[in-house]
Parts: structure tokens; C-alpha cells; sequence
């Protein structure tokens, strides 16, 4: 009897984690220990890149649920004494529409090496009436 009831309530607990309820509730923390919610329409999401002195270079890729539509945009951001600010779009990547996965890539080159750049990977997902329901980004530094 304690080992039926023991795998009825493993099977109840599995069942609960899984559940769309629960799916924001568990945080997430990225490499950076930052907690980052979880989102119930990004299924995964990464960025990577390389920032040089005079150039920048990044790449992005995700899975979405099926049903949704998404975009990536990849942003370079230059410090200008002041906070981080949008210096340029190097790329952008878009589910076609029956897909659930994207990707986007760009670089840029002759940049100053007078200023400190990052790249913010943007993701966005829409429903089918078009409005967000979920967005997320990584920085590359």
C-alpha cells in the first residue's frame, strides 16, 4: 500500500509541475545568476557572441510554442558615459508561418574603440491577433 500511494503522489507531482499553472512560477537563473521568469510560449532561448575593440559580432536562436509567432532582434548597445544606448540593429530573425523556431545573426565592424559596446538579443512572441504575450533578451558582453 505505501509504495501505490507513494507513486500515485510522484505521478500527482510530475502532473503539477507540468501544468501551464505552474509554467511562470519557476524562475530561472541564467549564467549570469540573474532570476528570469519562465515563460510559457519561449521553449528555449540563447544567445552568443564575441565584442572586440573595434567590432561585434552575434548570434541568436530560439524555439516557441506552436500556434505563435516570433521574432528575434539582435541590438549593438554603445556606452556613452551615461548608460548603455541603442547604437544599432545588426540583425533580426522571424518564424515563418507555420514554424517554431528562429534564428538571427549580424556584426558590425569599424566601430570606435573610444566606447564599450554589448548586443541585447531580443525575443518577442505574438499571438494570432498579433499582440505580445511573451519577450525576453540576453546582453553579450
Amino acid at each position: 500500500m505505501k509504495k501505490i500511494t507513494g507513486v500515485f503522489l510522484a505521478i500527482v507531482f510530475v502532473v503539477c509541475l507540468s501544468t501551464n499553472a505552474f509554467a511562470k512560477t519557476i524562475p530561472v537563473v541564467n549564467e549570469g545568476g540573474d532570476v528570469r521568469p519562465q515563460y510559457n510560449n519561449i521553449v528555449m532561448f540563447d544567445a552568443w557572441g564575441d565584442i572586440y575593440a573595434t567590432s561585434a559580432s552575434g548570434n541568436a536562436y530560439a524555439i516557441i510554442t506552436s500556434g505563435y509567432r516570433g521574432e528575434l532582434k539582435l541590438v549593438l548597445e554603445r556606452d556613452t558615459g551615461s548608460g548603455f544606448k541603442t547604437y544599432a540593429t545588426i540583425g533580426t530573425g522571424k518564424t515563418s508561418s507555420t514554424g517554431t523556431t528562429m534564428s538571427a545573426s549580424g556584426e558590425r565592424d569599424n566601430l570606435s574603440s573610444s566606447y564599450r559596446y554589448r548586443i541585447k538579443a531580443n525575443i518577442y512572441v505574438y499571438n494570432s491577433n498579433g499582440t505580445l504575450v511573451d519577450s525576453d533578451y540576453i546582453y553579450i558582453t
